[in-house]
């Protein structure tokens, strides 16, 4: 595989996240519906600021701070930022790391191409065969809790889109969840983080031990405090049987994909 270009990079990830035929278009029209009401929304994993960038849209007077570890990402993440503050009431920024489970540093796995590095190297895995061609730069970033970062301001909704990493990052935010100020919209990734030996139902339980109810927004799953009389611990159970599942996971994508062509016959 030929290494890109930075420029060509960019180019790739710019036409994938703001292009006419642009990536996660249904995740983010799904997105929108729960920024109501939000002042300080974090975009944790934010390569370009595609979430950002829409988020920006929908927003007044709020805060929206991008976090992403690659090096080669952040310069443009920057430049985009400073673009889309000129004439919004919004303040946009971003942060040079990785959100962890722990401040300090770590080895994250820079990819020079179009698929998001990590802090493992997950396309290694058998749900990612098909990268077997990526030679991955160790380099050293810079790793924030959520707690720790954000210990003056509680942020109203997270965004986590970290390749795997999840429950790293969300058990750096066992402060926010014991405050039930703060919402999580969350990208799972089935493949998990080898490391720590956590996979999906793993980020399932922590959210549950702190009594967050949850749904499904596309591919993001939306966690926010539970106000419900119901017990939750059903629906956390059968969820946790299907994403741990190899068997049942494909099968529910299945069903939701035929659902959601039903649903939206024109899309």
């Amino acid at each position: 595989m030929k290494p890109k270009s930075t420029e060509e990079l960019y180019q790739q990830l710019e036409n994938d996240y703001f292009g006419e035929n642009m990536q996660e278009k249904e995740e983010l029209i799904s997105f929108q519906r729960i920024l109501n009401g939000v002042n300080l929304f974090i975009d944790a994993g934010a390569s370009l600021g595609q979430y950002a960038y829409f988020a920006n849209q929908h927003l007044t007077n709020a805060r929206v701070v991008c976090i992403e570890a690659d090096s080669l990402r952040f310069p443009r993440l920057q430049e985009l930022l400073s673009k889309w503050n000129e004439g919004s009431t919004n303040k946009l920024e971003a942060v040079h790391a990785a959100v962890s489970n722990e401040d300090g540093h770590a080895t994250f796995y820079e990819t020079n191409d179009s698929l998001c590095g990590g802090l493992h190297q997950y396309w290694n895995s058998e749900e990612k065969s098909e990268y077997g061609q990526i030679s991955p730069k160790a380099v050293s970033v810079r790793c924030i809790t959520l707690d720790e970062y954000f210990k003056d301001q509680t942020p109203d909704l997270i965004k986590i889109d970290v390749e795997g990493a999840e429950f790293r990052a969300v058990s750096g935010a066992q402060g926010l969840l014991r405050a039930r100020k703060t919402r999580f919209a969350v990208e799972m990734h089935p493949w998990g983080d080898k490391t720590l030996g956590k996979t999906t139902p793993d980020v399932f339980k922590l959210f549950h031990s702190y009594n967050y109810n949850f749904n499904r927004l596309h591919k993001l799953w939306h966690f926010y405090p539970n106000t419900s009389l119901f017990p939750l611990w059903p629906k956390y159970q059968f969820t946790q049987l299907v994403m741990g599942s190899n068997f049942l996971r494909p099968l529910a994508k299945k069903v939701m994909k035929l659902f959601r062509g039903k649903n939206h016959p024109t899309s």
